[in-house]
């Protein structure tokens, strides 16, 4: 049996590959491992999103407000970019690390230490900063 797929991984974690962390994950992950400057931050896991999205009904949600879009027309794109937007702000993500969780928004920025399994937000959204 493998070892059990973490929730959030360091953004310079070896083991964050496209599988785990998507392209664009694995991409900056590359980027930090090389010494390239890239702005502090994490993974969420593919596995964490997946287990947001279906406990919160998003998983049918956001491809239910997608079969609304005609390719030809701009406007239903909009339409849908906008309710999969409002899906999203109703459902706040619950992040865990050690003993601590919060709630986070869209919008607030966060700085996740695994190794100390700490979570500090850098800015809650719809806040002066």
């Amino acid at each position: 049996m493998g070892a059990q797929v973490p929730l959030i991984m360091a953004l310079d974690d070896p083991g964050a590959v496209p599988a785990l962390v998507g392209g664009k994950g694995a991409s900056l992950a590359r980027l930090v491992r090389a010494g390239f400057r890239v702005p502090p931050g994490f993974h969420m896991t593919t596995r964490a999103y997946l287990d947001f999205a279906g406990r919160t009904g998003l998983r049918e949600a956001v491809p239910a407000a997608l079969s609304a879009v005609d390719p030809s027309d701009a406007a239903t794109l909009d339409a849908a970019a906008a309710r999969i937007g409002e899906l999203f702000a109703g459902h706040p993500l619950v992040v865990g690390c050690g003993n601590a969780t919060m709630r986070l928004h869209t919008g607030d920025r966060v700085r996740v230490d695994g190794s100390r399994g700490t979570v500090e937000v850098l800015h809650r959204a719809g806040t002066k900063p």
